[in-house]
């Protein structure tokens, strides 16, 4: 599979477990940023075609990296605590 997934969020441990449990298994490439600046930089070296960024941001940031990525498609993640939710919401 040649897609790529570009992650934004400020939790590493909610990155980590997207791309490793949810992603990189399916055969995605992923790319990964704690912030939308870094985020951007990616974009521009590596196309995604997929950027998941915390809901909360997506006012912000949503359309500065539709700008930078406009055939990406994009989605908001809902922040929470628990891996195992966040599990049941890709199940």
């Amino acid at each position: 599979m040649n897609e790529t997934v570009l992650i934004i969020d400020n939790s590493s441990e909610h990155i980590d477990f997207l791309a490793e449990k949810i992603f990189k298994p399916d055969g995605y490439r992923v790319i990964t940023a704690q912030n939308t600046e870094t985020g951007l930089k990616l974009t521009a070296n590596t196309p995604p075609d997929l950027i998941l960024l915390p809901l909360d941001w997506v006012a912000v940031d949503g359309p500065v990296l539709r700008a930078a990525a406009p055939s990406a498609a994009l989605i908001a993640t809902a922040p929470h605590e628990s891996a195992v939710v966040t599990a049941q919401a890709f199940q």
